[in-house]
């Protein structure tokens, strides 16, 4: 076995004593594996795509990176750029800036998370996703002229179709002559293929192992369809956990999940996209905070949400992608805890998940579904009933 090569903040960065005297208040003393591995190359000139389970540390990469950067040339020019997919993981990016940032050193950081036409001070380090940057930029290029670096965080979700429109705009207001750092929990070939397109002979470093299997235990259940809130109801009846999260792959999954949750005695909150921005901050912050013990979301939350309290993942309803699928069980082994995915697979589902097993190589563990299932509760019956008919009109 290969042994796992780590560093001491200080001994990398000692001509930069604030950084480190911050970084070893926020409890940063060594570095992970692939921040030993990528901290060189991101600090030099070369293109870089890094790939790396999620909660192995890559943001903190590119927050010395740029930290680092803006403490040497001193500078009052806009110089880094830092994108990520949504304003939810663009505030946690801004936020983890921020806590490193040493009060000694005259470096502005700013994070763009609403529209705005008029012109803003945009400081040395600006954070924001490809719409908002894109409708700003476009009408302030003057401001961009300086930039050294840009930064792709999440780049297998900003190199789609969703986001290249975009992207595109971006670049082309960018000087030609920069750095681009892209940063990804998973490598799939689109993304690849589209990386050979926007970097200039990248330094590509992975850390293979998107799961790590001796952290979560991967629990199946086959189970009829029809039968999945009976079996959601069992399930919580009888499990022992810190926080817990529900993943659906349909809103209107939400409300009949949330209700079943309520039957048996547990405070929740549910997110989608449909949540407004104050709303997810708020119903995260309080998550964080145990203010309540379920956090029943769509995909929207399977990435950047970090609560080392989540002990448990449920899998109501299996993900399209399988890449999502290691998004969703990453939240319940934050910063090297322990955790545990239960999976409900219906027969529509085993294909689905088979791709999942074949791509991760995932050992798991099939648990005997109980029979007969518990019936739901009359009062939860009936508004169920009321939720489906609606939903039906």
């Amino acid at each position: 076995m290969k042994s796992i090569k780590t560093s001491k903040f200080e001994d990398i960065f000692n001509t930069y004593p604030q950084l480190v005297s911050i970084l070893h208040k926020r409890n940063f003393i060594t570095t992970t594996p692939i921040q030993h591995k990528a901290l060189d190359y991101a600090l030099s000139s070369k293109d870089l795509l890094i790939q790396a389970p999620t909660g192995s540390g890559k943001t903190l990469i590119y927050a010395i990176k740029s930290i680092t950067e803006c403490i040497k040339n001193k500078t009052q020019h806009l110089t880094h750029i830092i994108i990520a997919p949504n304003t939810l993981l663009a505030k946690q990016v801004y936020e983890m800036v921020l806590q490193i940032l040493p009060d000694s050193e005259n470096i502005t950081i700013k994070a763009m998370l609403k529209p705005t036409k008029n012109e803003i001070e945009v400081g040395n380090i600006l954070i924001s996703t490809p719409k908002l940057l894109e409708q700003y930029i476009s009408e302030h290029s003057s401001q961009f002229e300086h930039i050294t670096s840009l930064i792709l965080d999440e780049a297998d979700i900003l190199l789609t179709q969703e986001f290249l429109t975009h992207l595109e705009i971006i670049i082309q207001n960018l000087p030609e002559k920069r750095q681009d750092l892209l940063f990804s929990a998973t490598y799939t070939r689109e993304m690849g293929q589209l990386a050979k397109e926007y970097l200039h002979n990248p330094k590509v470093i992975e850390l293979p192992s998107i799961v790590d299997k001796s952290q979560i235990s991967q629990l199946i259940y086959i189970i009829p369809n029809n039968s999945k809130l009976q079996l959601l109801y069992n399930t919580l009846s009888h499990l022992k956990f810190g926080l817990m999260m529900i993943f659906v792959n349909r809103v209107e999954h939400l409300k009949q999940v949330e209700m079943v949750c309520k039957a048996v005695g547990f405070e929740v909150k549910t997110i989608s996209s449909k949540t407004s921005e104050f709303e997810r901050n708020k119903i995260l912050s309080d998550f964080k905070a145990e203010e309540f013990d379920i956090l029943i979301g769509t995909d929207i939350v399977s990435r950047g949400v970090d609560v080392p309290q989540v002990s448990h993942i449920i899998n109501y309803s299996i993900p399209q992608d399988h890449t999502k699928y290691v998004h969703r069980i990453g939240r319940a082994t934050r910063h090297h805890n322990k955790g545990i995915s239960i999976n409900f697979i219906t027969d529509e589902d085993i294909s689905k998940f088979k791709q999942v097993l074949q791509e991760h190589k995932i050992t798991y563990s099939i648990k005997q579904t109980p029979h007969p299932l518990p019936e739901l509760p009359d009062k939860v019956e009936k508004r169920l009933g009321k939720v489906i008919k609606h939903k039906k009109k």
